[in-house]
């Protein structure tokens, strides 16, 4: 199965989309809230505030209070931060860690329920067509109201960029401009396979990836575990199908 994802902003990107008001799909999942004057500042918790649950290890607790500081609210941290250290345990359990390819490429292998699975992060050729131009924006030849002059270039560069006005379109210019050289469209795909045969697969497009951001190397695991239990199911279907057995 092959999924196309909406755009997305980065935990490392979460202030710039607070103050630009553009939703954001990534390990924190709702908009940027602000607290009113005189709840708790960020980056600090009440006494009483992790008290019906287990206190948070000193990592989750850094992770937690940096987010904070984001301006995060305090359940959308404290989700995150948990989320965070699941993954971690997961990744020691399965053996998962990601690697670069002689090209640069990352990659990962390891096992989960009997299987095989291996993960690959695959350039997307066709993600700005596709994702940015419309969430981001285009650049045009012809003036349009809203447009911002572009300078750079040749005298066959297009003279214009027109946002889509999703949030602050100096931003929106500014990830144009950088596009294919500070980030990218990348995709994810995943198999699964017993034996040397696969049986399964599933893959994703349209993440904005940097390669010098952590936040996204996370945030890409997260999606491979997902294609990987949607492969893993596909796979079981497939020998119940073929031999009666899982």
């Amino acid at each position: 199965m092959c999924l196309r994802f909406r755009r997305r902003i980065p935990v490392s990107g979460i202030l710039q989309a607070s103050q630009a008001a553009r939703p954001f799909q990534s390990g924190i999942k709702h908009p940027v809230f602000h607290h009113p004057t005189g709840e708790t500042p960020a980056g600090q918790f009440p006494r009483f505030f992790f008290a019906p649950e287990k206190p948070l290890d000193p990592l989750q607790l850094q992770h937690y209070q940096s987010l904070r500081k984001l301006g995060i609210g305090a359940g959308h941290a404290l989700a995150c931060s948990k989320q965070r250290t699941a993954l971690h345990l997961k990744c020691a359990e399965t053996g998962f860690a990601w690697a670069e390819n002689r090209h640069g490429f990352l990659h990962a292998r390891w096992q989960q329920e009997g299987f095989d699975l291996t993960a690959a992060v695959v350039n997307d050729e066709d993600g700005w067509w596709t994702s940015g131009v419309e969430y981001i924006g285009r650049f045009s030849r012809c003036w349009q109201p809203g447009a911002i002059r572009h300078r750079h270039g040749d005298r066959n560069a297009c003279e214009w960029f027109v946002p889509a006005n999703l949030g602050d379109p100096k931003e929106e210019y500014r990830l144009a401009c950088t596009y294919g050289h500070d980030w990218w469209y990348a995709g994810v795909e995943v198999k699964a396979s017993r034996a040397g045969v696969t049986l399964g697969s599933g893959s994703l497009f349209g993440i904005e990836f940097g390669c010098q951001d952590q936040g996204d190397r996370q945030y890409l695991t997260e999606i491979a575990f997902d294609l990987a239990s949607d492969a893993i199911a596909g796979s079981k279907e497939k020998l119940q199908t073929l031999c009666g057995c899982h």
